[in-house]
C-alpha cells in the first residue's frame, strides 16, 4: 500500500475547506477519516457524496471504503498501529477477532465486538490525565471536547486538525451516544440501541467500517497527545501482506459460502 496522507499539519491548509470535507461526511453521518489520502481519496469521495441523489449517498461511502479499509490496510494498521499505540494496544485481541471477524461476514458479531472498545479507549486516555469518566457515557464526551479544547489552546493549532476533531466529537455525540429515542441517524449506529438490544439491524458492514474511522481517530488524538504516532499511513511490510493474505483467505472462504 502506498504511503497515504492524513491532512498535513500545515498552517496553510485551508480550515474551510476542511469544514467542507466535514459536512459532507455528516450528511452520511461520518467523522473525516484519517490517514487516507487527501486529494486521492477524500476530496473525491466527498464530492460523490455531496453530488448524489439522497439515496444513493451512503452506498457510495460504504463502497469505496469498504475498498479503502480493505485487507491490506487493516493489516498494516492492525501491526503497526492497533498493536502498538498506548491504550488502543490494550484491545489487541479484541481488534483483531473483530477485525477477522468481518472479514468471514459475521458482520454482526464484528460492530458488537469493536465497538466496546472505542469506548474503553476513550475512558483509557482519561484516566491516563487523571480523570474520571465514570460509569455512564456522559463523560466520553467530555474527553472528545478535551480533545477540541487541548489543539484549538495549542500554540500549534492548525484549523484542519481542529475541524477534524471537531467532527469526531459531533459524531459521537449527536449520532453513536445519543439517547436511543432521540436517535435521527443511519443504520441504527447507536451505541445504546446496539448494546441494550434494541436496534435489530445494526450489523450492516457499513458500520463496522464506522468504527475504523472512530478507531482511527482514536489513534490520531492519542498520536496528537503522546507523540510518537506519524501522520501518515503505515507502509506495507512482510508481516502485513502476509496477515492480509489470511484476511483474503477469510474473506474468500466467506464469499464461497454465500454462493454454495
Amino acid at each position: 500500500m502506498d504511503e497515504e496522507i492524513i491532512m498535513s499539519s500545515d498552517a496553510s491548509t485551508n480550515r474551510e475547506y476542511t469544514e467542507w470535507l466535514a459536512n459532507a461526511f455528516k450528511e452520511v453521518d461520518w467523522p473525516i477519516p484519517p490517514y487516507l489520502q487527501l486529494g486521492g481519496f477524500l476530496s473525491p469521495l466527498a464530492k460523490a457524496v455531496k453530488d448524489a441523489p439522497q439515496d444513493a449517498k451512503l452506498e457510495i461511502i460504504r463502497e469505496r471504503l469498504s475498498r479503502a479499509y480493505g485487507p491490506e490496510y487493516l493489516a498494516v494498521m492492525f501491526l503497526d498501529r492497533y498493536t502498538k499505540i498506548p491504550h488502543v494496544r490494550d484491545f489487541t485481541r479484541q481488534i483483531d477477532e473483530s477485525i477477522r471477524t468481518y472479514f468471514c461476514g459475521y458482520t454482526f458479531n464484528a460492530v458488537t465486538g469493536l465497538l466496546p472498545v472505542v469506548e474503553g479507549i476513550i475512558r483509557k486516555m482519561a484516566t491516563r490525565q487523571n480523570r474520571n469518566v465514570g460509569s455512564g457515557t456522559r463523560g466520553l464526551i467530555d474527553e472528545l471536547q478535551a480533545l477540541v479544547d487541548r489543539e484549538e489552546n495549542s500554540p500549534h493549532c492548525y484549523g484542519e486538525r481542529l475541524v477534524m476533531l471537531e467532527a469526531f466529537r459531533d459524531f459521537v455525540r449527536n449520532r453513536l451516544l445519543e439517547n436511543t429515542n432521540r436517535f435521527a441517524g443511519h443504520n441504527e449506529f447507536n451505541r445504546h440501541g446496539i448494546l441494550h438490544g434494541l436496534f435489530e439491524d445494526f450489523g450492516q458492514d457499513i458500520n463496522f467500517l464506522r468504527l475504523i474511522t472512530l478507531l482511527d481517530m482514536l489513534c490520531f488524538s492519542i498520536g496528537l497527545i503522546e507523540g510518537g504516532v506519524s501522520m501518515f499511513a503505515p507502509a506495507d511490510s512482510p508481516e502485513s501482506l502476509a496477515l492480509a493474505a489470511r484476511y483474503l483467505e477469510l474473506k474468500s472462504f466467506h464469499e464461497r459460502r454465500e454462493f454454495q
